[in-house]
């Protein structure tokens, strides 16, 4: 049996991969004095039930800052497979009608991508 070491504190890891394809145009903007980058990445998950092939694909937001914003705009494309690392970030925003409305966001780090 393996023993579990006790610590004084853990604040947890909040750390996310996501392999998936490039859903949509990632275009490069300024946001004050930073760099910013948007862009989608979408993942699918495929499984059987009762005889039945399923596929759930999801759509994840994900943004990117400075140095890794520039070097994933050059290289990425819509369709692209990517690996992103980075972690998860939620926010809210209000929208015209001024109701608030709750965003989760990936928070890239780095990227890297097969054609």
């Amino acid at each position: 049996m393996h023993k579990i070491r006790k610590t004084k504190q853990m604040n947890g890891v909040n750390k996310i991969v996501l392999v998936g394809r490039v859903a949509s145009k990632s275009e490069i903007r300024k946001a004050g004095t930073s760099d910013v980058l948007s862009f989608d990445v979408k993942t699918s998950e495929t499984w059987t039930k009762d005889g039945n092939e399923k596929t759930e694909t999801v759509t994840h937001s994900v943004s990117m800052w400075n140095e890794p914003a520039k070097a994933a705009a050059e290289e990425l494309t819509n369709g692209d497979l990517v690996a992103v690392e980075g972690s998860i970030k939620s926010r809210e925003t209000k929208d015209k009608d001024g109701t608030v409305r709750k965003v989760i966001e990936v928070i890239g780090r780095a990227s890297c991508r097969e054609r």
